[in-house]
């Protein structure tokens, strides 16, 4: 990838509510492995 002087006036532009929107995605993600996970092993045992 390269550097270019406008990438960091676009980091700071973008990374901050990109950043809070990966936060939340991986977040939701994980909970819904986790919940799929709980329930998959809830119908195996059942």
């Amino acid at each position: 990838m390269e550097q270019t002087p406008k990438s960091t006036h676009w980091d700071y532009e973008v990374c901050a509510p990109f950043k809070k929107v990966i936060a939340w995605d991986v977040l939701f993600f994980v909970l819904g492995i986790g919940v799929g996970a709980g329930i998959e092993a809830f119908l195996a045992t059942a």
